[in-house]
């Protein structure tokens, strides 16, 4: 309602700051509540008004939120440059608050895991968790990074010891979607690790009471339904087989449905406007280079039209 109040008094005066920072508070609210569309739409706005203000930390803020929502959507290769600049635009400067070189680290970490590159997304956590002490309310989540990190360098035990730690860090708190993600990797260590079954549906199972209960739906832990029909089928547990199918039908109809929207809304609204930008940026770049080539030749010929009269006619 307050972000709302902020836009309705600056969206037609000229500010450095807004109305492009509450659009980008607004965004944040609303990809925080899993509200992705929207926020991008708001993210659209703040970009329109921090590109005419020329502010090159909020234009540099949205590139990453723009990562964030391909990160979520899957796009990690395209996701990665957008995050990256980010962080490094704030490693760059001095003026920037502790949250936000830590919310980019983890974020950058976290795209290196998805796409695999474990040593760098060890890398970048490592040299954030040396910057900050246990008490930063990103310290935990740079544990877990590291934790899905050796999950998928398949040290089991190593993951284990972290993701145990965060685990007893996060419970207390609200922060149910990574308290599930923490679960997951769990049981994926004991399921790869061990090959114990029941252990593992257990902390499966946590994930899955967790999801009932908040209704967030995400990707990244949709496996975890895999992996609950897979073992029911190999236990013999019909009713429990069909209860996860049940509830991955329910999920990839709603991921689905949001992520069409969204995907569609990105490469509409953002891929495509920065494509047809850097295309007329060539053609400038080209017109400009002929343009050159034909004063430059112009005036090669003039000067040898000189010389060629003086040479001829004053000699």
């Amino acid at each position: 309602m307050y972000l709302d109040s902020i836009i309705l008094l600056s969206v037609n005066k000229s500010n450095f700051t807004y109305p492009a920072k509450a659009y980008i508070l607004k965004s944040e609210y609303l990809l925080y509540d899993n509200y992705w569309n929207e926020g991008l739409i708001n993210l659209l706005k703040a970009e329109k008004y921090s590109e005419k203000e020329k502010n090159i930390k909020q234009n540099s803020f949205i590139k990453q939120q723009i990562g964030l929502i391909k990160t979520n959507l899957g796009k990690y290769e395209e996701a990665l440059p957008l995050v990256r600049q980010h962080y490094y635009y704030l490693k760059s400067n001095n003026d920037n608050s502790s949250d936000e070189i830590s919310y980019s680290t983890f974020l950058l970490s976290d795209l290196y895991n998805r796409l695999g590159k474990t040593d760098s997304a060890l890398f970048y956590n490592n040299v954030r968790l040396r910057e900050i002490n246990k008490k930063d309310r990103y310290y935990k989540y740079f544990i877990l990074s590291n934790g899905i990190s050796y999950h998928l360098k398949k040290q089991y035990k190593t993951s284990n010891n972290l993701l145990d730690k965060v685990i007893l860090w996060i419970y207390p708190s609200p922060d149910k979607l990574n308290l599930a993600i923490s679960y997951y990797y769990r049981g994926k260590n004991i399921l790869e690790g061990e090959n114990n079954l029941q252990k593992a549906k257990m902390y499966f199972e946590k994930v899955d009471s967790i999801m009932v209960i908040s209704n967030e739906y995400t990707p990244d832990i949709r496996d975890n339904y895999i992996n609950l029909i897979e073992i029911s089928k190999k236990l013999n547990d019909d009713k429990k087989q069909l209860y996860y199918l049940n509830r991955l039908i329910e999920i990839d109809k709603s991921l689905n449905k949001n992520d069409h929207v969204l995907s569609k809304n990105v490469t509409q609204y953002y891929d495509t406007p920065h494509l047809l930008f850097e295309k007329e940026k060539i053609i400038s770049k080209i017109n400009n280079e002929k343009r050159l080539y034909v004063l430059t030749v112009g005036f090669i010929f003039i000067v040898l039209v000189f010389s060629l009269y003086y040479f001829i006619v004053v000699r």
